[in-house]
């Protein structure tokens, strides 16, 4: 094997300069070479003089590359196997591909962020399959030639970034198998062996030193084993059973990676040590563990230490309770006045009291441990006057922060509550997704149901869904938009579905809810404030059925939930105490009526009107389909979220009600609709809320006429009489103004609604203790559509690096193109509107 160093010099320059690190290799073999890189792996280098020294030193080396930790290489040797997976897989041939001597391939494959790590490169995976690369194992790279042949490339190498992503069927395949159950020392295998208070202490010192000894870093593991092994026996002649001890330790060390043989060595010669020189617990310990040496402490002191020692207490914003309790594997935040951390802090009192009967059934971990509390519950005294303690510690000495239902917002961060048992969520970044730990605090309801672990790569699920409503590209683009709004930090609008019988509204808000916060099912309008405020404190997102209409106080405070409200309420059974229910959230309504009539709430709103289903389907069907797309469908919104975070910096304000939306909505315009398709629904959509608001006022064609014959100036007590003269004898039709007062509150509500029809509204200084007003048609005006979408400049957000002063400035002067819509000439009466208007 000879060829010129010189070819081998280019060769390697070039893969450094996409990002490959490189290594010499012994002539003729695959192994490192021992003399330029005696430390194999850790000498592979991307410094362009040291490549040429050596290869200009020992110019018959061969070439090896180190693919980065987000590249995996599939290493296929048998020709016929790499036949089978490209069958199976045809994105593979696009793939760049080395071919080797003997006929296999080397795949260049990118992995997803969340996966980088988990791999293992000695699992052999598939038959014929070795996985390579991943920052852990190198390749011999053309143009090196073996004994049998020399390498090649069939496909081009290119950078990690611009490598395929790997295939999510064949990623499943290769993942490793899910962990073991949890070792014995933790606490699930200890339950039902404490006793006294003393006892259930050297317990939580175990199991803190096994949790210890199960996380030491490669390097300390030994020392980590043998230092708390040797704490442990100092107390042994407390009661702590040496044998059993050593068994948990042992096994900690063996989750470490210790060989077992060694782990129980060390857990043994530990403790040994460790009873050779014994410790005293402290003096107030043994007191109360009811060993002698002083009384027990009340029962409600007892409930209050083992809150302490087992909870972390807070307080939220609004000056109410919490515990965040560890439940197995992870924590739980519930409020202080709950029925589930009432029964939690039962069942902690009674584990630690139970009869020793119950505690000891064959021998165990703890010996000669007992209680005057053995046995006994509770009692409900104790237990308010625990709660009351616990939350008066809280409120006034323990930390603040923030609780969240579902969606939180934090440090630049969307998290999503994925409301399942282990209490996962999904952390959203600029940079993308993973399914984490909470660093939020979340709260939970009993309506909050849990959501499917997200995949990625759904693009086309949202749109596969919704696909079954034979939706216009608009309206299917508002409603996508108002599902990624319910990740953004609000307000919300409101979605309001319409649509004759049979049209699937109900079925559509269902499952708009559960792509997001299956919180129960939809629900019926509330008959006060408190209902729907109790309601929004524990869904995140609410769903009403079947509206027909909706009261002035419920509009009113629809409009409160969609930017952000508060309901004040008196607290029960007190005289001057009150309860603060604050909450924004996002609501879907739907009904065959157009049920939004006022104007504040249709500006906050977005209308949908479904066509009439072409073909009906069996539920069961639907809900098959949903359940087997909703993991996908999932992943796709939360990388449109990702894509909002990360264009947000670049985009521009439009200059309309809900502003906030409407940004996060363009942000990821582009992952969810083609080019400008939200500008010209949301506009479109616009135009329409306004004419309906006018087309429901049983004033609006009269005043036009009113305008048309020359205009009006005067009080509004006049404009009303002028109003009933052209109305004429008629009964006034239902909204019609009764007194001037009300006739003055129409044009002050209607103002905006009217100038975007043409019709000028102004307040004129009062005279003679009367406030005139003035209605006009500007010579040459005619009727238009909502005024555009103009854009201001994008807000800089703390720390963004995005364009520059010029590239804001460019921004602003977009607008979005006014929708063309048809509208009556001023004047003209329909018989629709004369009918509303009691001609």
């Amino acid at each position: 094997m000879v060829f010129l160093h010189k070819n081998t010099i280019a060769f390697a320059l070039e893969y450094v300069n996409l990002s490959y690190p490189v290594l010499p290799l012994a002539p003729g073999e695959k192994r490192p070479h021992s003399a330029l890189a005696p430390h194999g792996l850790k000498d592979a280098t991307t410094h362009p003089e040291t490549i040429r020294q050596w290869w200009q030193s020992r110019p018959e080396a061969g070439l090896g590359i180190l693919p980065p930790p987000e590249v995996l290489v599939l290493d296929v040797d048998d020709p016929a196997a790499w036949d089978e997976l490209r069958l199976e897989f045809p994105e593979l041939a696009t793939a760049p591909r080395q071919r080797t001597p003997r006929g296999g391939v080397h795949v260049f494959l990118r992995l997803p962020e969340r996966v980088v790590g988990t791999l293992s490169s000695s699992v052999r995976a598939l038959p014929g399959l070795d996985l390579r690369g991943m920052g852990r194992a190198y390749l011999v790279a053309a143009p090196t030639q073996l004994p049998n042949g020399a390498y090649s490339w069939e496909v081009p190498l290119r950078p990690p970034d611009a490598l395929p992503q790997i295939p999510e069927r064949l990623l499943i395949r290769l993942l490793p198998p899910p962990p073991p159950p949890p070792p014995e020392y933790r606490p699930a295998s200890l339950g039902g062996i404490g006793g006294a208070l003393l006892s259930r202490r050297l317990l939580a010192l175990l199991r803190w030193a096994c949790e210890r000894v199960a996380a030491a870093p490669v390097g300390q593991r030994h020392n980590t084993l043998l230092a708390y092994a040797r704490l442990l026996g100092g107390y042994a002649h407390l009661g702590l059973h040496p044998e059993l001890a050593a068994h948990a330790l042992a096994e900690a060390g063996r989750q470490a990676g210790l060989p077992a043989h060694d782990a129980e060595a060390t857990a043994r010669d530990g403790l040994r040590y460790g009873q050779a020189a014994p410790l005293e617990w402290p003096e107030g310990h043994r007191a109360r563990g009811g060993g002698g040496g002083g009384g027990a402490r009340s029962t409600a002191g007892e409930l209050v230490r083992l809150a302490r020692e087992h909870a972390e207490l807070w307080r939220d914003e609004e000056g109410n309770g919490w515990a965040s309790v560890r439940v197995g594997d992870h924590w739980e935040n519930w409020p202080l006045r709950s029925r589930r951390f009432h029964l939690w802090l039962a069942r902690m009192f009674y584990e630690e009291y139970a009869p020793a009967v119950e505690r000891q059934p064959m021998g165990g971990l703890l010996q000669g441990a007992t209680s005057p509390c053995s046995g006994r519950p509770a009692h409900a005294q104790a237990m308010q006057d625990a709660v009351a303690t616990l939350e008066a510690e809280a409120l006034f000495a323990g930390p603040e922060h923030p609780v969240y239902l579902r969606v939180a917002h934090q440090d630049g961060a969307v998290w999503l509550d994925l409301g399942r048992p282990d209490w996962l969520a999904v952390r959203v970044t600029a940079e993308g997704w993973a399914v984490l730990p909470p660093e939020p605090r979340f709260r939970r309801s009993r309506a909050t149901g849990a959501l499917p672990v997200p995949v990625q790569g759904g693009g086309g699920a949202l749109r596969k869904i919704l696909g079954g409503w034979a939706l216009e590209e608009g309206p299917l683009t508002l409603i996508l938009s108002w599902l990624l709004g319910t990740l953004s930090p609000g307000p919300y609008p409101l979605l309001a579905l319409f649509g004759e019988q049979g049209s699937g509204k109900s079925t559509l808000a269902r499952v708009l809810q559960r792509l997001v916060d299956p919180s129960g099912d939809l629900m019926s309008l509330p008959r006060e404030s408190r209902e729907l405020f109790i309601a929004a404190r524990n869904s995140y997102v609410l769903a009403l059925d079947n509206v027909s209409g909706l009261e002035p106080w419920l509009s009113d405070d629809l409009c409160k939930l969609s930017t952000g409200g508060m309901l004040r309420v008196r607290e029960l059974y007190s005289n001057d105490e009150e309860v603060f229910l604050h909450a924004r959230r996002p609501v879907i309504l739907n009904g065959i009526p157009d049920f939004i009539t006022r104007q504040d709430l249709l500006d906050r709103s977005i209308l949908v009107h479904l066509p009439p289903l072409e073909r009906h389907q069996p539920e069961a069907q639907l809900w098959e389909v949903f359940r087997e797309e909703q993991p996908r469908a999932l992943g796709e919104l939360l990388d449109l979220a990702a894509l909002a975070l990360r264009e947000l910096p670049n985009t521009p304000t439009p200059n309309v009600r809900l502003a906030d939306f409407a940004r996060w909505a363009l942000a990821a315009e582009s992952g969810y609709a083609p080019g400008r398709a939200f500008e010209r629904a949301f506009t479109e959509m616009r135009g329409d809320a306004v004419q309906a608001a006018l087309d429901n006022e049983p004033l609006y064609p009269l005043l036009l006429e009113l305008v048309e014959r020359g205009g009006f100036v005067g009080s509004a007590g006049e404009l009303l009489e002028r109003l009933n003269e052209l109305r004429g004898d008629r009964r006034p039709p239902e909204g019609w103004p009764r007194t001037p007062h009300a006739m003055a509150s129409w044009l002050k509500r209607l103002a905006p609604d009217l100038r975007r029809m043409g019709v000028q509204v102004e307040a004129l200084p009062r005279e003679r203790n009367r406030r005139l007003w003035r209605l006009w048609r500007a010579e040459g005006a005619q009727p238009s559509p909502p005024a555009p979408m103009a854009q201001t400049a994008p807000e800089r957000l703390p720390g963004d690096g995005g364009a520059g002063a010029e590239g804001r400035g460019a921004a602003a002067a977009v607008t979005f193109p006014p929708a063309p819509r048809d509208i009556c000439p001023a004047g003209n009466v329909t018989p629709k509107t004369a009918s509303r208007a009691g001609l």
